[in-house]
């Protein structure tokens, strides 16, 4: 059966109208109402979409050689922020330090808008999390092939960036940053803090039944794995791509450079903190979990677990700032059909990822510990109920912790941790004493 598109049903239902009321229109109404009826029919015709606009031209984003286009002058500094994710200063840094990049240049042919349109682009897309189609209708009505050009084009440029922006502290940063948390939370030899985190995915990759299995997470979403390690300012300082949403910390933490070659990234008695779903080895030392069939932890280890938890914190701080500032992280809105589009997936949330580096000092959202801790108890139900579930299938082997001699170094860190908050309790305790000492003189 014929199915006629709504532009045809209209043309049809026009020229049905005029047939019948021809003699109508042309005696007993004005002329004009028949010619009217005539250009409207005409004009449908000559237009192959209906909901175009066929009595003004089309408006694009306006093309200018400065850095800030006619699309973005009208807006104040809190609309562009909103809209671009950065202030103008910020877009206008950005644009010095990729602008260049080869991929925005053709060496022929007709030459590329500028980068700076093309940047802004992307960040919106970006930042907004909308999809193409509401993309395309707030900027200007760009057709959808320019705009996935621009953001391919800027996720080259930016993602080339990502070893000068995301790399791993040389020793004296790790001895800046041991300091630091050392003085600040007591915890000693701390030089960051390793934890995954899922990107969800908009819709279901476009692989087989069984590839398509390996995207499919715990949260019931399909998604990508990715996993980093920040330092004390909420930075990151290591980013792994590469793995599914099926495959858990443990899995993931086996294939880093901590695991293979840690001598090159540590210095004698430095370590990276973790949650409990990390593999403990000399340097990655997780929070303690509960064992099966244990009710609770013990005393001596659920002080550590809280203890700890006061800087941990900030690599979930990290990861809320990115996807709070990034929203396409939370829904990610990319068909993938293929290798490529795989690719290009990893490479935009490495793109993002060095902006949160370049841009971590204007960012305003953050957690508190309240909520950490509320989010941190429900993840570790969920986990219990799901490694019970493990258990009972028989399955267990690849989440439970290895019965080896490098726990040791967990445990000598909470014996020091636990030494050093009673040391500070003495020293407190004469320091009042001497206060009241004073006062009573």
């Amino acid at each position: 059966m014929v199915v006629y598109s709504e532009r045809r049903e209209l043309i049809k239902k026009f020229r049905l109208y005029i047939q019948e009321n021809a003699y109508h229109l042309l005696f007993n109404e004005t002329r004009d109402s028949y010619l009217y009826l005539c250009i409207m029919v005409e004009t449908l015709e000559s237009h192959r979409y209906l909901e175009r606009s066929f009595c003004s031209p089309t408006t694009y984003v306006a093309v200018s050689d400065t850095q800030l286009v006619e699309l973005m002058k009208p807006m104040n500094a809190s609309n562009f922020r909103q809209a671009f994710r950065m202030s103008r200063q910020e877009l206008s840094n950005l644009y010095n330090y990729v602008g260049n990049h080869p991929v925005y240049h053709n060496t022929r042919g007709r030459p590329q808008r500028n980068p700076v349109v093309q940047l802004a682009v992307f960040l919106y897309r970006m930042g907004s999390g909308n999809t193409l189609a509401d993309v395309q209708r707030t900027l200007g009505r760009l057709p959808r092939g320019t705009i996935v050009k621009y953001c391919m084009r800027s996720v080259v440029a930016i993602s080339s960036k990502l070893a000068e922006v995301v790399k791993w502290p040389d020793p004296q940063r790790r001895r800046e940053i041991e300091t630091f948390l050392h003085d600040k939370y007591m915890i000693p030899g701390c030089v960051g803090f390793i934890d995954g985190s899922h990107i969800l995915l908009h819709k279901s990759p476009s692989f087989s039944v069984e590839k398509n299995a390996t995207f499919w997470s715990r949260k019931k979403r399909y998604g990508l794995l990715i996993l980093a390690v920040c330092d004390e300012k909420k930075r990151f300082t290591y980013l792994q791509t590469g793995h599914f949403a099926s495959a858990n910390d443990f899995r993931a933490q086996q294939s880093t450079p901590m695991a293979r070659d840690p001598a090159q990234l540590f210095s004698d008695g430095q370590y990276i903190l973790g949650d409990s779903g990390f593999y403990c080895d000399s340097n990655v030392v997780p929070m303690y979990r509960r064992s099966s069939g244990q009710v609770d932890l013990p005393e001596e280890r659920l002080e550590f677990n809280e203890h700890v938890a006061t800087a941990r914190v900030k690599i979930e701080h990290a990861f809320g700032i990115l996807k709070q500032r990034w929203l396409i992280l939370n829904d990610l809105h990319l068909l993938l059909k293929d290798q490529d589009n795989l690719t290009f997936a990893y490479a935009a949330i490495q793109a993002v990822v060095v902006l949160h580096n370049l841009y971590i000092d204007t960012s305003s959202y953050h957690w508190d510990l309240a909520e950490f801790l509320a989010a941190q108890q429900r993840a570790l139900e969920l986990q219990e109920k799901m490694e019970k579930e493990e258990r009972d299938a028989g399955n267990l082997e690849a989440l439970e912790e290895p019965n080896t001699a490098r726990p040791w170094r967990r445990e000598r860190l909470r014996q020091q941790i636990h030494w050093l908050l009673e040391e500070h309790a003495r020293t407190r305790a004469r320091a009042r004493a001497r206060a009241r000492a004073l006062n009573a003189l």
